[in-house]
């Protein structure tokens, strides 16, 4: 039997050689082209779109993507000059091959496995955007807590990193030590880490994804307006009202402020008043299991609610129509910066910008990810602009997308039904988008064209601490 890996053939038996696969252990950033054994035929094949790179940080093999229409060539991904079709008849077309019609297009991998996220687009077999290449053929691409994958890439396409263990789509493992944890929206489970480092306990929204060197950066949890002056020596310590806003999953009252996560996503900028302004539409309240440990953490200064059990982070229609923050490329590089992508709401692109973690002269933007592809999953793969309509439930949280529709009849008054992949979403229509209510479904209808908006306090200056907000 063949060891090395480079003097085998395409085509070769499958006992003639080893193959090297993911998990195998590694010492240097090698990359390797992405080959299987094609059980069917018991010969060996290509990943054209996948490669085999050094984990560096676990010593082991992990397997990568390329982006759509790329292969990997000379230890690259690029876009080939040319495609040859490959030997077969109607319907055995994989991705990557040329083709005519939908059916030159492979739609049968087995009796048991019926594949129809593959159709035939400007002349190759391409899969559809919810679908992700692999070996070949398009697999559905699975959500973190979702079950049913075959292949890790199928859950690494929506989330970076994640993995297919027993049939279900698992979040990564963790960040410098700090593990993922998942957490339910009403737009499907998310990842997020339990915790920072160096004795924080709060949980992190779930972008700007975190990287080994950046868990005590500036966050994108939502910033409390209410909060009140550490030093003010007239509120009695533990009711002092938390820069970061805490909130209670179960909560329906969504107008009614209940200072340190008592209620639902509420904006107040009067820690007097219980009455707010409704955001439920456009911020999560994200669960967390380790919110018992913030209590306990800031339990005689800030005394968050016994029911909080979240935090609350910018829903997915609100993160992609974010501008992006980009590092001051007009001054000296500052320490950090690095490369990113961000989502264009207006071209329904994802773009790559230099983005400073450390900079603080504004909010962190969350519409910042690691790879183009968790960008695209995340805000191309959903409604055009604004958040999808929703099945009823008792609470946010509980509620799914509609994504069964069949004609504009089906949806709600000011939804109109859009096809997302291989899905019929119930998205907000022009009409909707352009009015007043800007397609929020619970936004109020300002009373004038020069509304200023809603003001965010920045910060206390305290004699022990600066507190950023």
């Amino acid at each position: 039997m063949r060891s090395d890996e480079e003097q085998l053939i395409i085509g070769d038996q499958c006992g003639e050689c080893e193959l090297r696969e993911v998990g195998d252990k590694c010492h240097k950033e090698d990359v390797y082209e992405s080959l299987f054994c094609d059980r069917e035929t018991n010969q060996i094949d290509i990943n054209e779109n996948a490669y085999l790179v050094c984990d560096t940080r676990k010593t082991q093999l992990i397997r990568k993507l390329c982006s759509q229409g790329e292969t990997f060539i000379n230890g690259a991904c690029a876009v080939p000059l040319k495609r040859y079709r490959r030997q077969g008849t109607a319907g055995s077309g994989r991705v990557g091959d040329s083709c005519s019609f939908n059916t030159d297009c492979l739609t049968m991998l087995s009796d048991v496995f019926k594949l129809q996220g593959m159709f035939c687009s400007t002349g190759m077999c391409t899969c559809l955007s919810n679908f992700v290449a692999i070996q070949g053929y398009c697999y559905l691409k699975k959500n973190p807590g979702e079950s049913g994958c075959q292949y890790s890439e199928q859950c690494s396409a929506v989330w970076p990193e994640s993995r297919c263990e027993k049939s279900r789509c698992e979040c990564p493992e963790d960040v410098n030590g700090v593990p993922y944890i998942q957490s339910k929206t009403r737009d499907g489970v998310i990842c997020i880490l339990r915790s920072g480092e160096d004795g924080d306990p709060v949980p992190k929204c779930p972008l700007p994804e975190y990287d080994d060197d950046l868990l005590s950066m500036p966050v994108s949890q939502l910033r409390n307006p209410a909060m009140t002056d550490p030093d003010d020596d007239t509120i009695a310590m533990g009711q002092h009202i938390n820069p970061l806003q805490f909130c209670t999953s179960t909560s329906t009252d969504y107008k009614k402020f209940v200072a340190n996560g008592g209620g639902a996503c509420v904006y107040s900028d009067d820690p007097e008043s219980t009455s707010g302004v409704s955001i439920a539409d456009i911020y999560d309240c994200v669960t967390a299991v380790s919110m018992t440990e913030v209590k306990e953490a800031m339990d005689g200064v800030y005394d968050v609610h016994p029911n909080a059990d979240g935090i609350c982070c910018p829903n997915r229609a609100f993160t992609c129509i974010q501008p992006k923050h980009e590092a001051d490329t007009s001054s000296a590089a500052a320490t950090g910066v690095r490369p990113r992508w961000w989502f264009n709401a207006v071209t329904g692109t994802c773009e790559q910008f230099m983005w400073d973690p450390w900079d603080d002269s504004e909010m962190q933007s969350p519409n910042n990810f690691k790879t183009r592809e968790h960008c695209e999953s995340y805000c191309r793969d959903t409604c055009k602009r604004g958040s999808p309509q929703y099945t009823n439930a008792m609470t946010i949280n509980d509620a799914e997308p509609v994504n069964t529709c069949q004609s504009v009849g089906t949806c709600l008054q000011n939804y109109e039904c859009s096809t997302v992949g291989s899905m019929q979403f119930c998205c907000p229509n022009i009409a909707s988008i352009c009015s007043n209510a800007g397609g929020r479904p619970l936004e109020p209808i300002r009373s004038t064209h020069y509304d200023p908006g809603y003001s965010i306090k920045r910060y206390f200056r305290s004699n022990s601490i600066f507190l950023l907000f």
